[in-house]
């Protein structure tokens, strides 16, 4: 599963699912770029309904391409006349839908956007996604979910490297059950697949099909702690091509890993999980890892309209658009939030993460192995002055140094969002 922390440029629009915790996740789970705002939400009692909404945003970013300091122009640009800041309009047309028949809950989200930048048109495109949910129930203790998630958006700069319009398109079906053995034990299950392409020739090399599955046991001791073990197997399969030096390669993934969901108090609560993981390319020592695994955020609810999350982790991780590119991720995020109102909300989050790559993708320096750290820090204010009115302003800051100098680069980006919601 892949989550990022909620901004407007890079984004999860798996906003429904509900992971093995929740918590702020590291800059290296981001996804491709995708300037639309944030989808708006049901408002209380919108149910068994088809909501529409438009929304129109204005986006600037002074290193769109993600360039190293110094750097002059644009080296590489496949188009002419490319500049590193930009001014980016996206307008929105979307709907969601959320029906409940029976025990059963249908949810329908459709987006697409139209992006126009103002200095480098020649990266005008339209993006989109869709999603479908089905969260299942069939008598007293069996449960479960069918979700097929759809995207298309622009691939990261900073990660891939090439100053062109590729753009990223994802594609993932997924299917899981849940079964209540008894008051206290339960038993779970779930299998996955995913196909994500590049349009960009020069990218389709981290072109990749994912076939995943997990299996877990979870103990309850009461309504607020949970104890549980799950088994995860992964099988990647890149477009391969022998006459490419840059070529990724395939590989299979076991991991194990014990969680944990505890409250420590009425306020305060503790989700985490520890367990080990081995990846192998088949036939190849190069990118092989073998190691521990952990991530843990603690939630403190400081009063009923302020909390904060802080959240650690010891983990494998990759860029969407750089799929073949993996690195072991530490790191820590902080964010608080704070409900001034029902109609006003402030959201801070601070990350970073230091990345160590495995080598999986010869793009590193020759004779050193790449590494990089990160920091990052957002602010989100949202308002909604009446029911059918959202706005959203974001203002981010990110800086990433690397001993790899093309990989190192600081960025900031500013966004005003007006959303409409059609009753």
């Amino acid at each position: 599963m892949r989550y990022s922390i909620a901004i407007v440029i890079v984004k999860s629009v798996r906003y429904w699912r509900v992971a093995g915790f929740v918590a702020i996740l590291s800059v290296g789970e981001a996804r491709a770029y995708d300037f639309a705002g944030p989808p708006p939400g049901f408002t209380a009692g919108k149910v068994n309904t088809f909501q529409f909404y438009v929304a129109d945003q204005v986006t600037y970013d002074d290193n769109l391409f993600r360039l190293p300091p110094g750097t002059v122009g644009v080296p590489g640009a496949i188009f002419p006349n490319a500049k590193q800041n930009d001014l980016v309009n996206t307008t929105t047309l979307g709907g969601q839908g959320l029906w409940d028949i029976g025990r059963q809950e249908i949810h329908i989200d459709l987006r697409a956007d139209e992006n126009r930048f103002k200095n480098n048109g020649d990266l005008d495109y339209v993006s989109a996604n869709a999603v479908g949910l089905w969260n299942w129930r069939a008598g007293q203790y069996f449960s479960g979910q069918v979700e097929t998630f759809w995207d298309r958006s622009l691939a990261s700069f900073g990660q891939t490297r090439y100053s062109g319009k590729d753009l990223v398109t994802s594609l993932e079906e997924l299917g899981s059950a849940r079964y209540q053995l008894g008051p206290h034990w339960a038993a779970y299950g779930q299998v996955r697949g995913s196909f994500t392409e590049h349009s960009a020739t020069a990218e389709q090399f981290n072109n990749f099909h994912n076939k995943s599955g997990n299996a877990g046991v979870e103990y309850a001791t009461s309504a607020n702690d949970t104890y549980g073990f799950q088994y995860q197997y992964v099988d990647i399969t890149f477009k391969q091509d022998l006459a490419v030096a840059t070529q990724a390669f395939n590989y299979n993934e076991d991991s194990g890993r014990f969680l944990l969901h505890y409250g420590l108090s009425d306020k305060t609560v503790i989700d985490a999980y520890a367990g080990y993981l081995r990846r192998q390319y088949p036939g190849l020592s190069i990118g092989s890892y073998s190691g521990e695994i952990w991530r843990a955020a603690l939630t403190y609810h400081v009063t009923e309209k302020t909390q904060f999350i802080l959240s650690g982790w010891h983990e494998l991780h990759a860029y969407i658009d750089a799929e073949s590119n993996y690195f072991v991720a530490k790191g820590v995020s902080i964010s608080p939030v704070w409900n001034a109102s029902d109609k006003l909300s402030f959201t801070f989050a601070g990350a970073y993460e230091n990345q160590d790559y495995i080598g999986s993708n010869n793009t590193a320096i020759i004779g050193a192995q790449r590494t990089a750290k990160v920091n990052s820090e957002q602010a989100t204010i949202r308002y909604t002055p009446r029911d059918a009115w959202i706005i959203n302003v974001f203002i981010r800051h990110e800086k990433r140094d690397s001993n790899e100098p093309t990989f190192a680069y600081s960025d900031n980006l500013a966004s005003a969002n007006v959303t409409f919601r059609f009753w």
